[in-house]
């Protein structure tokens, strides 16, 4: 049986029948009130340049937002890493440089292209606080005399106070080798006992001279960063579910952890598809960490297609 001709970008498009069934009735479990959930669809699109990971991707953008009975129901949100990287110089680096908060203004960039830049005041604001806690730091760092056991620390500057602070203490077992090297990268050279007592001994001394909120962001900028995104999101998605496709995600993906936060925290109204070259479906090593798939992650609300060229039977 042929299916009727759909197109994409106004060029026909054939092929992918069992994906777009799937991706349907994904979509009308969502608009099914009895089985609500409280955890977000995730689709994952991976293989190979030239698969056609990005055509599927719009295609089943046009099925949520053209066909009934999603048309009235569902909005998206489109962020093409490629083409963020040519605005944003924190995406101008090597994949294992781009930090989170790079990745974070990217999605925010895309948001304030569709005009919802009123619904992100915490986002913002998150942003200002993170800000501000620096220059706290700063001035201690200058200003303050009780710096006593930490007084070497005090020539190292506000970035690399941030690092040390942000490197968790050792668990037991654990030779605290990461924590040391922090110090060796500020030009302090301790044993990781030493490191682990300075680090400890740092983070009291400035819980101690800053407001929370301001402590919070200067230890866990990402965390507040992706909250308050989120929060952002879920108001979006308030009235219309929100499908957020983030294309050409590996130009990002070694960050993808900080996207898993904002994912969980924005909740069950906000979907997410992502098109990535490398395999994100199954947990294994990923450069010099632990990659946890999303398979194992969100196995309950999951689709994930390897993408392969297209052979006369996907088409027929």
């Amino acid at each position: 049986m042929t299916q009727s001709a759909s197109t994409v970008d106004n060029k026909l498009f054939l092929g992918r029948v069992e994906e777009q069934k799937q991706y349907r009735a994904a979509l009308h479990e969502l608009l099914d009130t009895a089985k609500a959930d409280d955890i977000p669809y995730i689709c994952l699109l991976y293989g190979d340049g030239g698969t056609g990971k990005t055509t599927l991707a719009k295609r089943f953008r046009d099925i949520a937002t053209q066909e009934k009975p999603f048309a009235e129901a569902f909005q998206y949100l489109w962020v093409d890493w490629e083409d963020e990287r040519k605005k944003l110089t924190g995406l101008q680096v090597g994949r294992e440089h781009v930090h989170a908060e790079a990745v974070f203004k990217g999605i925010y960039t895309a948001v304030i292209r569709n005009k919802w830049g009123r619904q992100f005041p915490a986002y913002r604001k998150a942003l200002k606080q993170g800000e501000e806690a620096e220059q706290k730091v700063a001035e201690i760092l200058t200003g303050d005399d009780g710096w006593d056991e930490l007084a070497m620390l005090r020539s190292v500057g506000v970035g690399a106070i941030a690092k040390i602070i942000r490197s968790r203490i050792p668990l037991i077992g654990d030779q605290g080798e990461q924590l040391m090297q922090t110090f060796l990268d500020a030009g302090v050279q301790v044993g990781a006992e030493q490191a682990a007592r300075l680090r400890a001994i740092l983070e009291t001394y400035l819980r101690a001279r800053l407001k929370p909120d301001y402590f919070d962001h200067f230890l866990n900028p990402n965390e507040q960063l992706a909250y308050a995104l989120a929060r952002g999101l879920e108001k979006v998605a308030e009235k219309k579910r929100l499908l957020v496709f983030l294309d050409s995600y590996e130009v990002v993906d070694r960050a993808d952890i900080w996207v898993r936060a904002v994912i969980r925290a924005a909740g069950p109204r906000v979907s997410w598809i992502l098109c990535d070259r490398n395999d994100l479906v199954h947990s294994r090593q990923f450069g010099a960490e632990y990659f946890k798939g999303y398979a194992d992650d969100s196995p309950r609300r999951l689709l994930a297609y390897q993408m392969r060229p297209l052979a006369v039977d996907d088409i027929a």
